[in-house]
């Protein structure tokens, strides 16, 4: 399959030339330590290897093509946070804690956040990146232990009036992957990249209390049907199962499907 349409919506930055660049391939093999240095910019990465699901580092580096790590030259790395939760809806107020957390409490003001592009959200600092993984482990403590005690049930904070509540109380913790957190060196979902697991793209949203029908509708901006041939069963996370047959689908789902070898064109 091609997927020339999806290209266009990687996100190219002027950064990338300090950051390490990774792509997973249809055969699912996995290719990283790939600098610009080779490539026009990111786009060209991808249509240079025929896939729509790239990575980049949220460390920056000097010599980001260099296969061993130490030799790479660390300088910094964005502050990442990784929300993602049995659905959307849950996700998304795990957000709205968290990123009052960050701005009322931590006074960080250079964060955006990038939607997934399947159940969760990515949440990124430009701000405090010399910090070392040890300090981000704290930071993790710290942003989780706001907790209520386990056994005892948890404050959502998804509307004002439960964040003004939350606040007050201290109750509220956001649920976040410490891994991803506290890995200096970690790979990121490139913004416009698709999601191999549903098709999406990763997305920025300018306003993340958007309807969740229209962070999806953001996510599959290509409105174009293709016919594909599903060659076994497969199930989607949003769509459900698709027995072996042929089907007319949105582009993404059809890309997911191709993808993932559950189907041909």
């Amino acid at each position: 399959m091609n997927y020339s349409l999806l290209f266009k919506f990687i996100e190219a930055d002027e950064e990338d030339w300090h950051r390490e660049i990774a792509v997973r391939l249809k055969d699912s093999r996995f290719v990283r330590h790939i600098s610009l240095g080779y490539y026009r910019d990111v786009r060209h990465v991808a249509e240079s290897f025929n896939t729509p699901v790239l990575f980049k580092s949220a460390a920056l580096y000097e010599r980001p093509g260099e296969e061993d790590m130490e030799a790479k030259g660390w300088k910094g790395a964005d502050l990442v946070f990784d929300i993602d939760a049995g659905s959307l809806k849950t996700a998304r107020e795990e957000l709205y804690t968290l990123m009052d957390i960050l701005t009322e409490e931590l006074g960080l003001s250079r964060c955006g956040v990038k939607f997934s592009g399947n159940r969760g959200f990515h949440v990124v600092c430009y701000e405090w990146r010399d910090m070392t993984a040890e300090e981000r482990r704290y930071l993790v403590e710290y942003i989780r232990k706001i907790s209520p005690p386990r056994g005892r049930p948890k404050c959502r904070c998804g509307s004002e009036r439960r964040r003004e509540k939350c606040r007050a109380e201290r109750r509220c913790g956001a649920d976040i992957d410490p891994v991803v957190t506290s890995d200096v060196r970690r790979l990121l979902r490139a913004p416009g990249a698709m999601n191999e697991k549903t098709g999406m793209l990763s997305v920025w949203l300018d306003k993340y209390d958007l309807p969740l029908e229209e962070i999806v509708a953001k996510a599959m901006p290509v409105r174009e049907e293709v016919k594909v041939k599903f060659v076994k069963e497969a199930v989607h996370p949003m769509l459900g199962a698709f027995k072996p047959g042929v089907y007319k689908v949105n582009y993404h789902v059809a890309a997911w499907a191709v993808f993932n070898s559950h189907a041909v064109l």
